[in-house]
């Protein structure tokens, strides 16, 4: 969690390097915008720390409006208007979801999005090198992670024979994420002679018993 946190951080503090330096002399204090669409968790504590490390904290150069929307995705619009609101200097999206809200609201302020899947792919940007809008960060390519996943399971247990994967729907509703990462685990699991089975869950983490 500290590498994310660390990669978090160095991204953000490229965009808030000019903030802080015309800062400097009326000691500005910066605004930054978080939304998530989960509930408060790692993700925040790292983000938090590492700032202060960098020498940004709450209450003495930095505030930092907190938004999470719990497995809600309806409440993601009307909670990035509202960000949008505060007059903000940077926006964080934690999630696809949270960056594809804040993209609607405006074109102007940076975006850094942390935790999505592949952006060219939910058509958040143009492409990876050059994004062509107000959006960078970090993307993990989770079709092509599924099938180095799989890899590694057949590499520690060369027996299996059957794997279940469970898929949850409330992890990017508004992408087509979820069906290109079953595509590719079928495709995989016949290169290694392995039966896969997928089973979908809409539980919402933290809430639905039985999804952790």
């Amino acid at each position: 969690m500290r590498l994310i946190g660390l990669a978090v951080i160095f991204t953000l503090s490229l965009t808030l390097a000019p903030l802080a330096a015309e800062a400097q002399p009326a000691a500005r204090t910066v605004r930054i915008g978080w939304l998530a669409t989960s509930a408060p968790g790692p993700f925040d504590r790292a983000f938090r720390q590492e700032l202060r490390e960098l020498g940004y904290a709450e209450g003495r150069n930095i505030t930092i409006e907190w938004r999470w929307v719990e497995g809600e995705f309806a409440r993601l619009p009307p909670v990035a208007a509202e960000l949008l609101g505060l007059k903000v200097n940077i926006l964080v999206a934690s999630g696809t979801p949270a960056a594809l809200a804040l993209q609607k609201v405006t074109t102007e302020i940076p975006i850094v999005m942390i935790a999505g899947i592949d952006p060219v792919q939910a058509r958040l940007v143009a492409s990876l090198g050059r994004p062509g809008v107000n959006i960078t960060g970090l993307t993990r390519i989770g079709p092509e992670l599924a099938g180095k996943r799989l890899a590694l399971l057949k590499e520690a247990f060369p027996r299996v024979s059957r794997v279940a994967v469970l898929w949850h729907d409330l992890s990017n509703p508004f992408t087509c994420s979820a069906r290109g990462c079953r595509c590719t685990w079928r495709r995989y699991s016949e290169g290694y002679g392995v039966g896969v089975v997928i089973e979908r869950t809409c539980a919402r983490p933290g809430r639905d018993q039985g999804v952790t």
